[in-house]
């Protein structure tokens, strides 16, 4: 009995030798790769919660949720973007909800607490449609829509020549004359005919 007892230590010293052994070994090794510059096996890293969310998840608009709404205009290519709090008729939607309506957002991401969604509209954005700019089209003077750019959106086209003008007059709408609004159109246009 004094022999089994015995036994018993031996095998569990055994043991914790071993299980040391293959410890200290594998903090070694460990080591030596961090040292040498190979690199160990990935560490896993946490996703966000929202990059874990299946195409519906457990993914439903809350009074709290966030949206970002971003609406991007075809003519001049500018997006304007608004963010708030989830409006009253979409509480408690999920996103294969909010993805069978037919209101003219797409759903862009979804995730705890927030919701992006797009859309693409004709026409110019508010800032560019409330601008004008004029300059000089095919020996015309020209009203165009937004702020002066490579491939202007043209409003009206004038009767006045270009070659009619006074030289400075003319350089400043090969430049472009920027202003605001039709009533800042008229006042370039009445100086320029005077």
């Amino acid at each position: 009995m004094l022999r089994l007892a015995w036994d018993k230590r031996k095998a569990l010293a055994m043991v914790a030798i071993v299980a040391l052994g293959f410890g200290l070994g594998y903090v070694l090794t460990a080591h030596l790769i961090k040292g040498s510059g190979i690199s160990g096996p990935p560490v896993p890293r946490e996703v966000p919660r929202a990059n874990r969310l299946a195409p519906g998840g457990d993914f439903r608009v809350e009074p709290r949720t966030r949206i970002t709404y971003r609406t991007h205009y075809s003519e001049c290519g500018h997006s304007v973007v608004d963010i708030g709090l989830a409006p009253p008729e979409i509480i408690g939607l999920t996103r294969e909800d909010l993805e069978a309506m037919d209101w003219g957002w797409e759903v862009q991401g979804v995730g705890p607490g927030y919701l992006h969604l797009t859309r693409l509209l004709e026409g110019l954005c508010p800032e560019d449609h409330e601008y004008r700019w004029i300059g000089i089209m095919d020996g015309y003077v020209a009203v165009f829509y937004g702020r002066p750019r490579p491939d202007p959106y043209l409003k009206e086209r004038t009767r006045i020549q270009a070659s009619s003008l006074y030289e400075g007059d003319r350089k400043r709408l090969e430049a472009g004359i920027w202003v605001r609004g039709d009533q800042g159109v008229r006042e370039v246009l009445e100086g320029l005919t005077e």
